[in-house]
């Protein structure tokens, strides 16, 4: 049996990078690129490899991604080399939005599952409270809600989809998917 990506998908401070943190070991993240500003605690190469601008579309003209998008006035992409190499190894993750996914699957077909988290705006804005982000930002995201919730029902056309609802503790989460993983 071939590995697997697992490709969580959901608004921004749904729990997609803490449902897939507590569900994989880090060993089987695909870090991606981007040029945005590390968070508080975030490592170059553990992760995301933080990039400029200027590096990310030298790599854009190399064909360097398997997929990439801007975000939010930011690059991000999965390197061709990082995800071929985590599938030959064991099962990988990674958090992407809608068209990565998409940009994943056609390269790579059934072998890239999508997880969408399913959450209310309330609850999102309530995390992004949480996790200490500022209020431009918290507003410049959910502006974006209405729009990624509804891209994100074009999921419901791949096969093998796992939907999680991400308004339960991450303890909750994470069973959740590592039930419907292995169903």
């Amino acid at each position: 049996m071939r590995n697997l990506c697992y490709i969580f998908v959901g608004p921004s401070g749904s729990g997609k990078t803490s449902l897939a943190e507590a569900a994989f070991s880090q060993q089987q993240k695909v870090i991606s690129h981007t040029t945005r500003a590390p968070r508080p605690g975030e490592i170059s190469g553990r992760d995301y490899f933080f990039v400029t601008p200027e590096i990310f579309e030298q790599m854009i003209a190399e064909e360097a991604f398997a997929e990439f998008d801007r975000y939010n006035g930011n690059y991000y992409g999965v390197s061709l080399k990082a995800i071929q190499e985590k599938l030959l190894q064991d099962d990988c993750f990674d958090v992407l939005t809608l068209p990565g996914f998409i940009n994943l699957y056609q390269r790579f077909g059934q072998q890239i599952i999508p997880v969408r988290l399913n959450i209310s705006k309330e609850e999102t804005k309530k995390r992004m409270l949480q996790r200490g982000e500022d209020e431009q930002s918290i507003t410049k995201r959910l502006a974006l809600f209405q729009t990624e919730v509804k891209a994100n029902q074009s999921l419901d056309l791949y096969p093998h989809l796992i939907e999680i609802d991400a308004t339960q503790s991450l303890t909750a989460m994470t069973r959740e998917f590592k039930q419907k993983r292995n169903a």
